[in-house]
């Protein structure tokens, strides 16, 4: 199970595409 790891990593980029 790899999914998660990926949706963690793309949510956390997207995070911080929102605060800059």
């Amino acid at each position: 199970m790899w999914g998660w790891i990926i949706w963690i990593s793309v949510n956390h980029w997207v995070k911080n595409k929102q605060m800059n």
